[in-house]
């Protein structure tokens, strides 16, 4: 079965994957002042982006609206020849892609029908619409996952439910860098058991949250003096996963909003990538999207991976 695959610019994977399994991207809306950017993931805005956000320009951003997606769908429906879609969005707690794509997918298979018989396509093309309940490279996770099962299942339904099944199986660690943008964001004013105001007053002396994004849970896990040290135990913890083999899948996905070069020399990160070469586990390495950066500023972190076990925490450290 010949499958289209769909996510929004929330999703963090490295280019080459992106464009390897031509994985369609719904664009998030990047708004400064009266220039409205196209979040398409590319590496030109990413890089914009950055640069802007570190000489202290705001932005706010905007889901593709009901009619967009729906215009978005269409055009991936009578361009090519899929058997099934997949649509997978980020976290719906955090924006409204997932219901935006609920409705315009309904929409795209009635507006398309006449065009898709005309081409010889299947005019009832099933599509499935899946709430990752993840950010970053937590999406990104599942939708790797996506495409590397594609091929185990005949239909899209039995795939949708092996993908369901993983969301509560992902654990996404991310150290937001600028916690006043996600904690006076307007979807999160009143999750005040996400992100505390003491996490807000925390950025004034350095002091940064370790956050665990894991099925349709949010918490801090803890809290560090600065990137390097948060970065360094998300790392432990993922090593102490892989020796403990509680990996489902052999894949890390690592995002970060900035150059690689910042960490790639530390011990850990090198202890990191050597053990994954032992234990034949693929570390997809990308940045932190545009529209993501936004709110928790440039030099973010996250890594992510499917656990065995639903239940994950940081590893205990004495010092």
């Amino acid at each position: 079965m010949k499958i289209g695959f769909i996510t929004d610019s929330l999703c963090d994977l490295p280019s080459k994957f992106i464009t390897k399994n031509n994985i369609h991207i719904i664009p998030t809306k990047i708004i400064d002042e009266d220039i409205t950017y196209l979040d398409e993931k590319t590496p030109e805005l990413t890089k914009k982006i950055y640069e802007m956000l570190e000489l202290d320009n705001e932005f706010k951003t905007e889901e593709s609206s009901i009619l967009e997606v729906k215009h978005f769908i269409n055009k991936i429906l009578i361009e090519n020849d899929y058997e099934a879609i997949m649509i997978i969005t980020s976290d719906s707690s955090k924006n409204k892609t997932y219901f935006n794509c609920l409705e315009a997918s309904m929409e795209s298979r009635k507006e398309s029908h006449k065009v898709r018989t005309k081409l010889g396509l299947d005019p009832n093309i099933p599509i499935e619409v899946i709430d990752s309940k993840q950010i970053s490279v937590g999406v990104g996770a599942l939708v790797t996952e996506a495409v590397r099962a594609a091929n185990e299942y005949s239909n899209i339904s039995d795939l949708s439910d092996h993908i369901k099944t993983y969301t509560s199986y992902i654990h996404t660690f991310f150290i937001p860098n600028n916690l006043h943008n996600l904690y006076f964001d307007d979807t999160n004013e009143d999750e005040n058991e996400h992100i505390s105001f003491s996490d807000y007053l925390y950025n004034t002396v350095n002091i940064k949250p370790v956050l665990l994004f894991s099925g349709e849970e949010i918490k801090v896990l803890n809290n560090y003096m600065g990137t390097a040290k948060c970065i360094r135990k998300v790392l432990e913890t993922t090593i102490e996963n892989i020796n403990d083999k509680n990996l489902l899948e052999p894949n890390i996905h690592i995002s970060y909003g900035g150059s690689i070069n910042d960490f790639k020399n530390s011990k850990i990160y090198l202890q990191l990538n050597e053990i994954s070469k032992q234990n034949q586990i693929s570390v997809f390495k990308s940045n932190i999207n545009a529209s993501l950066a936004t709110i928790v500023g440039p030099k973010s972190f996250a890594i992510s991976f499917i656990s065995k076990n639903a239940n994950i925490n940081l590893l205990n450290e004495d010092d």
